[in-house]
Formats: C-alpha cells, sequence, structure tokens
C-alpha cells in the first residue's frame, strides 16, 4: 500500500495542452492564439500588453520575488477589471476593486486567459425569499396589513 502512495504521480496543470513553464517561454503573440476570442481580439487591437496593464504585471512580479515557501505575496490593489491575467501573474495576490472596496483575489494556474472581474463580483446575489418580518407574516409591497 505504501509503494502505490510513493508511485502516485501529481496531476499537472496544463491550460491549451502546455504547462505553466512552457506557457512563461511562449512569445506573447503565440500566447495569445491560445486565449479565448475575445480576449484574443482585445491583446491583438492593443497591440499587446502595455501601459497601466505592464505596469500592473510588473507590480505583480516584484510582489511575488524573493518569497519563501507559505508566504503569501503583497496585496496589489487595482481599479482593472478588464486585465486579462497572464501566467506571469500566477501566485501573485491582486486586490480587485468592485465599486465599494477592494476583494483579494490569489491568482492561480486555473484562472489564465480569464478577467480581474469575473472574481470580484460588483453585486451581492439575492436568495429570491419573500421577506418576512419578525411574526413570521409576509409583508406586503406597499407595507399594508
Amino acid at each position: 500500500m505504501t509503494d502505490a502512495k510513493r508511485n502516485r504521480q501529481l496531476k499537472k496543470l496544463t491550460f491549451r495542452g502546455k504547462e505553466l513553464e512552457e506557457l512563461a517561454t511562449l512569445k506573447d503573440s503565440n500566447l495569445y492564439e491560445l486565449f479565448c476570442s475575445r480576449a484574443r481580439r482585445k491583446l491583438n487591437r492593443s497591440k499587446g500588453f502595455k501601459g497601466k496593464y505592464q505596469k500592473l504585471l510588473d507590480r505583480i512580479k516584484r510582489s511575488k520575488k524573493n518569497l519563501g515557501a507559505g508566504e503569501k505575496a503583497k496585496l496589489i490593489k487595482t481599479h482593472l477589471r478588464n486585465c486579462i491575467i497572464l501566467p506571469d501573474m500566477v501566485g501573485g495576490n491582486v486586490g480587485v476593486f468592485n465599486g465599494k472596496e477592494y476583494k483579494e483575489v490569489e491568482v492561480k494556474f486555473d484562472m489564465i486567459g480569464r478577467y480581474f472581474g469575473e472574481f470580484s463580483l460588483t453585486y451581492k446575489p439575492t436568495l429570491r425569499k419573500a421577506a418576512i418580518n419578525e411574526k413570521g407574516k409576509k409583508k406586503d409591497d406597499k407595507g399594508k396589513k
């Protein structure tokens, strides 16, 4: 039984058939081809990752640098909800603004190619239950009894 545990291999995470090390070494244009059409169109029209998006990427890279085992990266706050997550951001810790506060998002491998806004909801989902007062009776729409 112990031999079976030792021989068991961990599942390798892949994005479109490529591992993280391969994704990190790809050129930008080849990496963009792996993204969905919406993200690919955005990156091709803006001629890549530039300006404020590049500045955010650099800050995330710096926060991940020289971390020990089990340490979390420093929180980087941003309003850029439409920023596409790249392989270089994996392991970073980003605070994404949702209109009221910064929601902490730890970037994981599965998030590559998606937007930061997908992980910081701007609304609170409703449960669709009828409002009930303290006596257990339903309230009318206009407050009538």
